[in-house]
C-alpha cells in the first residue's frame, strides 16, 4: 500500500495504524516489490516494513 501524501509504503496484511486516518485518495495498493518501491523513491513504514 502507498501513500501518496507523504511516499511512504506500507505492508497492506499488517494494516499498519498509520494508514488508519489516510483518505483514501491517498492510497494506492500495489504489487510492486520493496526495492522497486525503494528505486522509485518511496520510503518504507518503520512500523510495519522490518529490514
Amino acid at each position: 500500500m502507498i501513500n501518496r501524501k507523504t511516499n511512504e509504503f506500507h505492508l497492506k496484511d499488517n494494516e499498519c495504524e498509520k494508514l488508519n486516518n489516510v483518505e483514501s485518495k491517498y492510497l494506492n495498493e500495489t504489487t510492486a516489490t520493496e526495492k522497486d518501491l525503494t528505486n522509485a523513491g518511496l520510503k518504507a513504514c518503520k512500523k510495519c516494513i522490518k529490514n
